[in-house]
């Protein structure tokens, strides 16, 4: 996914931050191309702000789930509410991502109601022995991360489209996650892996105790600016 715009009118503003996510759950696991194209073929549109919409696949040769469910995203999905298990390619030493697990993948969409700068992190476990010890412990790191400059008013409200967790960003870090925040001087620092927003004071003040991780891989730069076109913020392609 990618990053981009779009006009809304006011009289449909939410008053405040809001995400909304669309995915599938494989049970079983298996070949997960159908439920991917199910995902990304979904109108995400349809789902209202503060939701989210699942596809309940319980075969890899279904091309549409036989049974959907829909609720609220907060409790369900944390940080980013695009989560990756198992889909990931799984052959970077010295971790291993089993795909014997369910898959469950989800995209999602962030709305910006009002005029400001935020950012956006990569985020997952270790892959670089390095830093942890043990591939399987729920350590989790910073892999890259980049902030979106304020744009001008008439930009707003803005759509942005969440990147799906692409593990081959990071040498050291497994990206599992992305997680989307608000930068407002002098607000401090939130937990990462817990809240749909997170409001941070900027990035080049975050560590990772104030961020509740247990680290920033080499590749972590707090001053990066993000290229504000619809492109990944981290790979530069093309939607």
């Amino acid at each position: 996914m990618s990053i981009g715009t779009l006009t809304l009118s006011p009289t449909c503003l939410p008053c405040g931050y809001y995400l909304r996510a669309v995915g599938g759950v494989l049970v079983g696991a298996g070949d997960t191309t159908n439920m991917l194209a199910w995902i990304n073929g979904y109108d995400i549109t349809a789902v209202a702000w503060g939701a989210l919409q699942t596809g309940n696949f319980t075969s890899p040769s279904q091309t549409s789930p036989p049974t959907q469910s829909g609720g609220g995203i907060v409790g369900v999905l944390t940080g980013s509410q695009n989560e990756l298990n198992a889909l990931n390619a799984g052959q970077s030493p010295p971790c291993t991502i089993s795909a014997s697990g369910t898959p469950v993948a989800y995209r999602a969409q962030a709305l910006l109601p009002f005029p400001t700068a935020y950012y956006i992190i990569a985020w997952g476990g270790p892959m670089d022995s390095s830093l942890s010890e043990t591939c399987g412990s729920p350590a989790f790191w910073v892999a890259q991360g980049c902030i979106y400059p304020q744009q001008a008013d008439d930009q707003y409200p803005m759509i942005v489209d969440l990147p799906i967790p692409d593990d081959t960003i990071d040498d050291a870090v497994l990206v599992q996650n992305y997680y989307i925040g608000i930068i407002q001087p002098g607000a401090g620092y939130s937990n990462m892996n817990g809240p749909q927003f997170a409001i941070q004071q900027d990035l080049t003040g975050m560590t990772a105790a104030n961020s509740h991780m247990n680290g920033f891989s080499p590749n972590w730069n707090p001053n990066a600016l993000c290229d504000a076109s619809p492109e990944d913020p981290f790979t530069g392609e093309d939607p």
